[in-house]
């Protein structure tokens, strides 16, 4: 959907690390809700991120912003490489514990400390942001992807914690 090019030594695109597909709506839609049931019936280690019945009817945008929102079930994301690229070169990063950071994110707005009114840093119309004050744990699980080459395609699941290395630290762009 979109071409990024990113010249060696740029530190102006970045992205934070960040879960695509909506975020308060996560809670407020019925159906996307269903999504993460057995997280919000307590029992997390059931959750089963591949199970995409509930998926395809969530509405994930609830507010029409017009934000750059995704409002489609998209149910893989990827990159496909047109340089090498790999750690310290500006690299996707990831937090490939699925099912527990999922269950983390959707658990962590509920906690004493954290206010009733506050989710944790979702805001509607937006994708879901990740916040030292409330992710923390989370972000410290951040894991540059393997080197990749001209042609290699990299795909990560839709609930998948991921972000982009803050400096291009590479020679190609």
């Amino acid at each position: 959907e979109r071409l990024r090019i990113r010249a060696p030594g740029d530190r102006s695109f970045t992205l934070g690390p960040h879960v695509d597909g909506g975020s308060v709506e996560r809670w407020e839609d019925e159906e996307y809700r269903r999504c993460y049931r057995d997280i919000l019936c307590g029992d997390w280690e059931r959750f089963d991120a591949w199970d995409a019945t509930h998926r395809a009817d969530a509405r994930c945008d609830l507010y029409s912003l017009g934000l750059g929102l995704c409002t489609v079930f998209r149910s893989f994301q990827g990159w496909l490489s047109l340089s090498s690229s790999g750690k310290g070169m500006g690299a996707l990063m990831v937090v490939p514990m699925l099912r527990e950071a999922t269950a983390f994110l959707m658990l962590r707005p509920f906690l004493r400390d954290v206010a009733p009114t506050s989710f944790c840093g979702a805001n509607p119309g937006k994708t879901q942001d990740l916040f030292p004050e409330f992710h923390k744990a989370v972000m410290e699980g951040l894991v540059a992807v393997p080197d990749v080459r001209p042609g290699d395609s990299v795909w990560w699941h839709c609930d998948l914690v991921h972000a982009v290395e803050g400096t291009h630290g590479g020679a190609e762009d």
